[in-house]
């Protein structure tokens, strides 16, 4: 579940080299709250398709981002001079992986179990256990300071901390078709599973019938040097 924010190409002119990119922490909690919540209610296709509110949409962000603390997989970006999280790529250790404990309102409900059923492929995969595997749920960059290369380093950053982990390869949903441009051009992309926004049904309803400018949604697999060559 990520937004379009990874375009390319980038003006390197425009690239700001003061940006700081560190793990998530208990100090950069709220920043990345806010950064997530801003980014993914206006522009992630399936939030702003379906208009999540703030009562529905906050109270999983926070279940998450608390999940993906102690794993020390998630990493932030940071803007010195305006003090703010400008942007956050939330990462788990597949093995323990992020499972909602709870129900936060029909709409999170719909998209969440929309993409169970896009990842339900990793269950039937065994030769993916082989390795050790990050779960990329979500990557969000503040509007102000997208293409900027900030989502670019915030990738390869979090890729080299989980492959000195140990981590090999990382999977995870695309729900626009931007970021599914940009990782599709690493050597091992592999496209696991795709389910057209047009074709989702529940309950005999379309849900996401009209929603026209993104065709589908794609699990992914990628090789974490990838990231690490582009660094």
């Amino acid at each position: 579940m990520q937004t379009p924010t990874l375009t390319t190409p980038i003006d390197s002119t425009k690239i700001k080299t003061s940006y700081v990119y560190q793990q998530l922490q208990t100090s950069t909690l709220l920043g990345a709250l806010d950064c997530i919540e801003q980014t993914f209610r206006n522009s992630e296709p399936l939030t702003a398709y379906l208009k999540v509110c703030q009562e529905e949409f906050k109270p999983f962000v926070q279940e998450l981002l608390h999940h993906s603390l102690a794993g020390g997989l998630s990493w932030v970006a940071l803007d010195p001079y305006a003090d703010k999280v400008i942007g956050a790529r939330l990462v788990v250790d597949f093995k323990n992986d992020y499972s909602p404990s709870q129900s936060f309102g029909t709409k999170m409900d719909t998209i969440l179990r929309f993409l169970f059923q896009v990842s339900l492929p990793l269950k039937k995969l065994p030769d993916l256990a082989k390795e050790k595997m990050v779960h990329s749920h979500m990557v969000a960059i503040d509007g102000q300071y997208q293409r900027r290369g900030v989502a670019q380093e915030l990738l390869s950053q979090s890729s080299i901390r989980a492959y000195d982990l140990g981590y090999r390869t990382s999977v995870g949903e695309i729900t626009n078709q931007y970021n599914r441009n940009l990782l599709s051009q690493f050597p091992s992309f592999q496209e696991l599973n795709r389910i057209c926004y047009a074709d989702y049904e529940i309950n005999g309803q379309k849900i996401f019938a009209n929603l026209l400018e993104h065709e589908s949604c794609v699990l992914y697999q990628v090789k974490l040097q990838d990231f690490i060559k582009r660094s």
